[in-house]
């Protein structure tokens, strides 16, 4: 997995409060946003949104590696 491509779309996805909203964005398919998604959530072994009908909720979990994944794709682009 390309944990860089696979963090852009947990970031967007978290942004947006969608997979549906990130895929679209990102030019991909939603079953792809959210392999990535579960993905991480299966090597960091935590839960990154609780998933409803209504949409997207971080849990705490999700808001600190957020938090984590923005600084360092920032630090991607800026290199």
């Amino acid at each position: 997995m390309d944990y860089f491509t696979a963090a852009r779309a947990f970031v967007r996805a978290a942004e947006l409060g969608s997979f549906s909203k990130a895929a679209q964005e990102l030019g991909v398919k939603i079953s792809t946003v959210s392999r990535q998604v579960v993905e991480l959530e299966r090597d960091l072994g935590i839960a990154l949104f609780n998933r409803s009908t209504r949409g997207l909720a971080l849990t705490e979990g999700g808001q600190t590696f957020l938090q984590h994944a923005r600084q360092a794709l920032e630090a991607l682009d800026e290199a």
